[in-house]
């Protein structure tokens, strides 16, 4: 039985079944990645007093959940003083079993019961306070990992904060999208100058060619006044150049800020704002409001800062932020120190190692920063599979296109966990151990995109038939207007024999083969069997010198998939 279809149909199936990556959209404007951001290590620092365990392990769920290997650094085990921290950090950068760390969350105020201690620097005789020791761990100044601190007093308001990290990422408010085009810029220049005016106009500037659609500028005037209602009204970009106090936007005025899930970053490096070791400061204030505030915010420790550093980190971290190929907030902090070392390191070193110090990430280093309004995805997966099956094929389409470069995990907590990037075809094929029964999680998710967070169930199939295999006959090349056969192999793998098994193409396919429906009769056991359709070359197939030849070569390494063969059906 065959069936003569158009080359199209081939070059369908060779192609979904490849899971090369590609670049990740970013926006209008904003250059686009060379590959998708990985995600590797995520490291969590704490006291590991059970309450702080309990309410940040949402957070570290989620973490796990979207594909990254996480760490815990228990201090009750490791130790509580810098060097313990500095020594357990290192242990894990250096492990070559691991992958790569790449991000360090420490949870805790500078002290207490529930703190993680800091470094103080001592060349400036300020003494100032800062985590970035704790991220250059190869042994030069500059950092090797991104990191960030959830500073809380309470435990109620370490559960908010998690809650809204996990909000922000899984579902921002779309009422009123505008907010994700918005932007509040303050210059202050009473003492510091007319450059904390000139470097929000930069910012400003680069924010309109990239799409923003209202940004707020204030440069003289009710300072407070302007910030809390600009930030009320909806933002999500926040940046003050300024002086000592912030222009009087108190710590009190942002803890009470009511902007709700319209969460800005917020930029302010300037005298005092990111003191963390005193009283809560401006930083941490935007961190831990419990009506609204920030997603994360920097401030800078000590009174002993100075304009053109604070500028150089300011347009350091925007410009990470808004061109870099990744989004995620913490390597927009450490783009804005490096900014400091590209600047200052051969003639100033000492200067970069406070100003490093100094500046100081409240937040989570992994969270990915809206720089738009987000993009819906629709993704499509088996809803059950056996036990006996060694992938999970997932398709990811955007607009009713295939989504390419986004991250797709399968994982549970028994140690589950399968990551893989979609392809030009949205497809995904994760591989799998075997499994147990019960549910697997399925996550997908990348930059401007929001996520999908669905499960399936696996479970004993009295029968379970998937994609065995696929050849091409002849010479493995489809030439113009040659005709060659094409086996498709269905394999049964679960524990009873397949009556009138039945397949059909993807629906993108079905349209062109007649008949659209392929019968392979019953199967038994682990028994096989097979359906030639008949495949008439428009033209000559292939990319970038690729024939469809090395494309089946690999696709018949594939066992148990059901990636071009999308509907498996048995009693016909």
């Amino acid at each position: 039985m065959s069936t003569i279809t158009r080359l199209s149909v081939l070059v369908f199936i060779s192609v979904c079944l490849l899971t090369s990556v590609a670049i990740a959209e970013t926006g209008r404007g904003v250059r686009p990645p060379e590959s998708v951001p990985p995600l590797n290590t995520w490291a969590v620092v704490h006291r590991g007093h059970q309450d702080i365990v309990t309410r940040v392990e949402p957070l570290v769920e989620w973490r796990r959940r979207q594909g990254y290997h996480v760490e815990i650094v228990d201090l009750s085990v490791v130790g509580t003083n810098y060097y313990n921290i500095r020594t357990a950090l290192q242990a894990l950068y250096s492990d070559p079993a691991l992958p790569p760390l790449q991000f360090v969350c420490i949870v805790g105020d500078a002290s207490g019961a529930s703190g993680v201690q800091p470094y103080y620097e001592h060349l400036s005789g300020f003494n100032g306070p800062g985590d970035h020791y704790y991220s250059n761990l190869a042994g030069d100044i500059r950092g090797d990992v991104h990191i960030g601190r959830l500073s809380f007093s309470t435990y109620d308001e370490l559960t908010l904060i998690v809650d809204k990290i996990i909000s922000y990422e899984q579902s921002p408010p779309m009422d009123d999208v505008s907010w994700f085009r918005s932007a509040s810029l303050i210059g202050d220049p009473t003492d510091s100058g007319i450059t904390t005016i000139y470097v929000n106009q930069w910012l400003q500037e680069h924010l309109e060619l990239l799409g923003w659609t209202q940004v707020y500028t204030v440069w003289s005037g009710n300072f407070p006044l302007s910030m809390m209602n600009s930030v009320n009204g909806g933002v999500n970009v926040f940046g003050y150049r300024g002086f000592y106090g912030v222009s009087g936007f108190t710590e009190s005025m942002i803890y009470n800020l009511t902007n709700g899930g319209r969460l800005p970053v917020a930029i302010l490096p300037t005298c005092e704002s990111g003191t963390f070791t005193q009283n809560m400061c401006h930083s941490e204030a935007w961190l831990r409001a419990p009506n609204g505030g920030g997603i994360a915010a920097v401030g800078t420790s000590t009174g002993g800062t100075h304009t053109r550093y604070n500028n150089c980190y300011y347009q350091g971290f925007w410009n990470g932020l808004l061109y870099g190929d990744d989004h995620r907030v913490g390597v927009a902090h450490t783009q804005g120190k490096d900014e400091l070392f590209r600047n200052y390191q051969s003639g100033e070193p000492r200067v970069v190692e406070m100003f490093s110090d100094w500046n100081n990430l409240m937040g989570d280093p992994a969270t990915d920063i809206w720089l738009g309004v987000p993009r819906a995805i629709d993704v499509r997966h088996p809803p059950r599979i056996s036990r006996n099956a060694t992938t999970i094929p997932v398709t990811v389409l955007r607009d009713g296109f295939p989504a390419p470069g986004l991250t797709v995990c399968a994982y549970r907590p028994d140690g589950l966990r399968a990551v893989a990037v979609t392809g030009e075809t949205g497809v995904v094929d994760l591989t799998v151990p075997p499994l147990a029964d019960g549910p697997v999680q399925i996550t997908v998710s990348g930059h401007g995109h929001l996520p999908y967070l669905g499960e399936m169930a696996v479970g004993s199939e009295k029968a379970f038939c998937g994609l065995a295999g696929v050849m091409i006959g002849g010479d493995g090349l489809v030439q113009a207007g040659e005709t060659v056969d094409l086996v498709i192999t269905i394999r049964n793998e679960g524990a009873a024999a397949a009556a009138g098994v039945t397949a059909t193409f993807d629906a993108a396919v079905s349209a062109l083969v007649t008949p659209s429906e392929m019968v392979f009769g019953d199967i038994p056991v682990m028994g096989e069997a097979s359906y030639v359709v008949v495949v008439v070359g428009q033209r000559a197939v292939g990319r970038s010198g690729q024939g469809v030849g090395e494309a089946w070569a690999r696709v018949r390494a594939l066992r148990g998939r059901s990636a071009c063969v999308r509907r498996v059906a048995e009693g016909g």
